[in-house]
């Protein structure tokens, strides 16, 4: 007892004099910076300098940390930076989170796990890759690999290896839902700074407007699992959060004038009502949507003149021209395609063509299909689409094993995932380059998620066992 009695004050003096010498040492840092470096902000850079270096030596310790970062960097909306920033920030944040799994495979030796679509995409990479031969603009067909690379890393090969169990996964949820909220925040902000007209479409800094309502419809599952996810006592704050967000969420849709993602809101709801776990979220959308058409109509006058179809436009936004010109190139190029990335270029000859309009510098073909098609050609094409095949069979088959055997745990997954899903897939079949959108490849990383998901025993599991084993699944699809 007198040992334990001494041990404690010096081992608090050892502590403060530690805490001291690392602030003398951070003080002589930033008198040094100064003189290295003269300017103002010379000690301001020696700080975010340590911060770094102590953010680094975390997400070595805790890899999974360093994934909700770039997933946090990757789906910030598009203008809160510059987009050179953005771009080299999302980059950085995929390489580190890389290095910080690759550090732990090696030191920890942990179990590396790859996916079937993770592996039929990285066939297509190589094929992607083989197109550069005959590509007209190289740089971007390489800017093209480099595009479908990090995508690969990040969703498809970190997810699925850091993301094993439960408290993971509501890491991952709760890293989407704070993107979802910087998104409304965005919003608001534009609101305020820029000012709206009924009738305009809502542009948010940088952002594309079509591409703010699928974000939203993204994020808001992460939202909502957290809502899902709360005791009892907690239940009526949930919906509530989750009906605010929905709300936030229709209302920038509505903003933005963007159909796909008013269609694709509508089908979530409808999909909602499906399944048990998340139908509450299907008659609370519902309601919300009703009571925002009677209370403020004004929101919706430009969804509801874009799909009067007014001003010459069409009810698919002029993409039948696209997809012609597209379909004639594509006969021209069935097997090889024109390379990788390198379509918007060579859709130029073949729009004027069929507009009989000239003077673009570049168009997309707005439809992920005919564009991988002419990109890459049949055997690109085919390959590309394997991967979702192989990421819903994963999904369905996880699906119907659980189902069967009364496993209840990631019922509400399974129902929140495919409503997200099917409502997404109505924008992204006629969406300019999103067969390289981040939205699309996190949907197809939870997809396979069931197969790689580590649950722990539960007395409503409906079977025995202290712990799953890592679910592995085999088959021609998943390879």
């Amino acid at each position: 007892m007198e040992f334990m009695r001494v041990a404690q004050p010096r081992s608090l003096l050892a502590r403060q004099a530690g805490l001291t010498a690392l602030a003398a040492a951070l003080s002589c840092a930033a008198a040094a910076s100064y003189i290295a470096y003269r300017s103002p902000f010379a000690p301001l850079l020696v700080g975010l300098a340590v911060c770094g270096f102590g953010a680094l030596v975390t997400w070595m310790r805790r890899p999974v940390w360093a994934l909700y970062a770039a997933i946090a960097a990757v789906f910030l909306p598009a203008g809160i930076l510059a987009s050179s920033w953005q771009s080299d920030l999302n980059r950085g944040m995929t390489v580190v989170a890389c290095g910080g799994w690759l550090f732990a495979v090696i030191v920890q030796r942990r179990q590396v796990v790859i996916t079937g679509a993770a592996r039929w995409m990285l066939v297509y990479i190589c094929w992607a890759a083989v197109t550069l031969f005959w590509a007209d603009d190289v740089s971007a067909a390489w800017v093209g690999i480099q595009t479908y690379t990090l995508r690969l890393l990040l969703c498809l090969l970190l997810i699925a290896n850091l993301v094993r169990t439960r408290d993971q996964l509501d890491g991952l949820m709760a890293t989407l839902a704070l993107c979802g909220w910087v998104l409304i925040a965005a919003c608001a902000t534009a609101f305020v700074a820029e000012g709206y007209a009924p009738g305009a479409r809502l542009r948010i800094f940088g952002m594309n407007e079509n591409q703010a309502g699928v974000l939203a419809l993204v994020t808001m599952m992460g939202v909502l699992w957290q809502a899902m996810r709360v005791d009892q006592t907690r239940r009526t704050a949930a919906a509530l959060v989750g009906s605010l967000f929905i709300s936030l969420a229709l209302l920038v849709t509505a903003a933005t004038g963007s159909r796909g993602s008013a269609i694709s809101f509508v089908v979530t709801f409808a999909v909602f009502w499906l399944w048990q776990p998340t139908r509450i979220w299907g008659k609370l959308g519902l309601v919300i949507l009703l009571a925002a058409m009677l209370l403020a109509p004004f929101v919706f006058t430009t969804l509801a003149a874009r799909f009067a179809v007014e001003r010459g436009d069409t009810l698919l936004g002029r993409r039948e021209d696209l997809w012609l010109a597209a379909w004639r190139m594509i006969l021209d190029h069935p097997w090889t395609g024109v390379g990788i990335f390198n379509a918007p270029q060579a859709m130029v000859g073949y729009v004027e063509a069929t507009r009989g309009v000239g003077q673009f510098e570049m168009v997309a073909i707005h439809n992920p299909v005919l564009t991988i098609w002419a990109e890459t050609g049949l055997p690109g094409l085919l390959l590309y689409l394997i991967v979702p095949v192989s990421a819903a069979t994963t999904f369905v088959r996880y699906w119907l094993r659980d189902r069967r055997a009364g496993d209840k745990r990631l019922m509400p997954y399974y129902a929140l995932i495919a409503a997200i899903t099917a409502g997404y897939l109505v924008s992204w079949i006629k969406g300019g380059g999103v067969e390289t959108d981040r939205t699309y490849f996190l949907l197809l990383a939870l997809l396979a998620l069931p197969s790689h998901l580590i649950l722990e025993s539960r007395a409503d599991a409906g079977r025995a066992g202290s712990v799953d084993s890592p679910r592995v699944m085999e088959g021609w699809l998943t390879w």
